[in-house]
């Protein structure tokens, strides 16, 4: 690539200077406290010209020159506002007199174009990068240099943005607003170091994650996907995979296809597509013929754990009371046995196998034995060898979350797991019992080790409040989570968070995201409790405002070639997507 090729055509108009470069620190005063964010901007003088004002109101990176002690160099930063300035509109203000004030906008409105008086002021900020030109190819660098004032700067070329940016080979995950540039990225690293999805109602965050988590899946074929779904949307966004590849667990009454339809949200958009919705209905259909909707238990009594046992054998053997020896050597056989087999003392003994199962049972038939019939002790042995027994022969048809992850490491198991639960209430539970048994199986157990789990949270303010209670299972929940994203990525389980209100978020848990997408959120708190999280300029999230339906702001410290340089991207419509399976499927 020669030097022409790294900058864009339009290069050649554009003349530009940076003026002025300052670190400035904001504050915002909101209803959760206030927000202080500290930021590097430049302000850079150019030629007034209005294919250049025009092309700047697009998303665009600008190379500024650098000469150092080693060499020569280019900074790269990104340009945000453009704002045309003529000299007389820095004399002018509302205490003139009318007639003044009109000569002055007379003169102004004539000038564009023609006058020298007239330059444009580029907003821009830095991407802490820089450029060097290496055998007429670019290449880029982490960078902690300060551009000098009067330095000239240069519009980076569509080419010269693609190699910055884009993962070769790699995963598309949209178009790059101002480039017609496909975004490629790393799909795997968006997996593995968790991701976020924030913007408000109706900016597409289902339809955004629903996309991706297909792309993961295409990538990935081992990689189990769970998504926590309080709003029924997920089972229409990913119906074609859930037919072949899913299931859906709930606690909504869905005994045929228009039940389960009802239950969920079908896109204005999509079900206006003709033919859709009947392919829809059909799709639904076969989903339930195929037995692929389950319900789910939250009812369930406290599981008995070996725990429990070593605690009621040392409370007996500690009694002094007729049987204690008799319990101090069953406490002694199950320690020996928990050793041996290196058994997690917290697990389910009905999760045990049928081996150690049966060891168990013969541990506490010999103390039972041994026992008086009164004693209440052996009672309590009795009830205990009777569920191990029953409980171990039990239809274990109706799964609980625990059992839920269990299955996800299985083999066999789905590639898509829907959990439909409406309450907020149910979700929370659900969630903190299914992450706590994921990673205490990960850990613990080394089941399935390798295989990756996706936890999708839709609607994560729920789950992962700033404030909590315990009743309500938003302590258990935000603690579970939080396990989740400091701790999950060593054992292969990850999550992606998506909400519309970031102001209410445990702000631990963002902290630990390494990729976000950002659209339209229009509390200002909101975008402020995003750049203070991420570093990122508020200059820079007031942008999104203009974002449209599918358009994201796009970071990322992992999945794209440099770390953490914001792009601005319109994401693929997964109702295409679904249009085109749904139509394939028809057949």
């Amino acid at each position: 690539m020669s030097q022409k090729g790294i900058f864009d055509e339009l290069d050649l108009e554009f003349e530009g200077r940076i003026r002025e470069h300052k670190i400035i620190t904001k504050t915002f005063r909101g209803e959760r406290g206030e927000i202080s964010v500290t930021s590097a901007t430049a302000i850079i003088e150019s030629r007034f010209n209005f294919k250049v004002l025009d092309r700047l109101h697009d998303p665009c990176f600008l190379a500024i020159e650098r000469e150092t002690a080693r060499g020569f160099t280019y900074l790269i930063y990104e340009a945000l506002a453009p704002t045309a300035t003529h000299f007389q509109m820095l004399g002018m203000n509302v205490a003139m007199p009318n007639v003044v004030r009109r000569e002055f906008l007379d003169t102004i409105s004539s000038g564009w174009g023609k006058s020298d008086e007239t330059w444009i002021d580029i907003l821009a900020i830095p991407t802490r990068h820089e450029m060097q030109i290496i055998d007429g190819q670019p290449s880029y660098f982490r960078s902690r240099l300060t551009p000098l004032t009067g330095a000239k700067a240069h519009i980076l070329s569509r080419e010269a943005v693609e190699s910055f940016l884009c993962i070769k080979p790699g995963t598309e995950i949209g178009n790059l607003l101002g480039f017609n540039l496909p975004l490629t990225v790393d799909i795997g690293h968006l997996v593995r170091y968790h991701a976020g999805v924030f913007g408000f109602t109706g900016t597409g965050k289902s339809n955004l994650v629903s996309y991706l988590v297909r792309k993961t899946l295409e990538e990935d074929r081992d990689l189990r996907v769970v998504i926590m779904d309080l709003a029924g949307e997920y089972l229409v966004h990913l119906i074609d995979i859930i037919a072949s590849e899913g299931e859906v667990y709930t606690t909504e009454e869905c005994e045929d296809s228009e039940q389960l339809l009802s239950s969920q949200v079908i896109p204005e958009t999509l079900e206006d597509r003709p033919g859709l919705l009947k392919a829809l209905e059909k799709c639904a259909g076969r989903i339930i013929s195929d037995g692929r909707v389950h319900p789910i238990d939250l009812t369930r009594s406290k599981e008995i754990t070996i725990d429990y046992i070593l605690s009621k054998l040392e409370e007996a053997s500690s009694s002094g009371k007729t049987g204690a020896t008799s319990a101090k050597v069953a406490l002694g056989r199950l320690g020996r046995l928990i050793t041996l087999r290196r058994l997690n003392p917290k697990t389910d003994i009905l999760k045990l196998g049928a081996e150690d199962r049966d060891q168990v049972i013969g541990i506490l038939s010999s103390a039972m034995n041994e026992l008086h019939e009164k004693s209440g002790l052996r009672s309590d042995l009795t009830s205990l060898i009777t569920y191990l027994r029953e409980g171990s022969a039990e239809d274990m048809e109706i799964l609980d979350p625990s059992r839920l992850s269990r299955k996800v490491l299985g083999s066999g198991s789905p590639r898509v797991t829907v959990v439909y639960l409406p309450e907020p209430y149910d979700a929370r539970q659900a969630t903190s019992i299914f992450i706590q048994n994921l990673l205490m199986l990960k850990k613990v157990s080394g089941v399935n080790r390798n295989r990756r789990v996706l936890l999708v949270l839709d609607e994560a303010q729920e789950f992962i409040p700033d404030r909590v209670k315990s009743e309500d299972f938003t302590d258990a929940s935000n603690r579970s989570v939080e396990a989740l994203l400091r701790h999950g990525r060593k054992y292969r389980a990850h999550c992606w968070l998506s909400t519309q209100r970031v102001a209410h978020l445990n702000v631990n848990a963002l902290h630990q995201l390494h990729s976000y997408f950002v659209s339209v959120l229009p509390r200002s708190y909101d975008r402020w409790v995003i750049a203070e999280a991420f570093s990122l300029d508020t200059a820079l999230l007031d942008k999104t405002i203009d974002l449209e339906t599918g358009e994201w702001l796009f970071v990322s410290y992992k999945a794209t070639r440099q770390k953490n340089i914001p792009t601005f991207i319109k994401a693929p419509n997964n109702e295409d997507i679904i249009a085109s399976r749904l139509s394939r499927l028809q057949d």
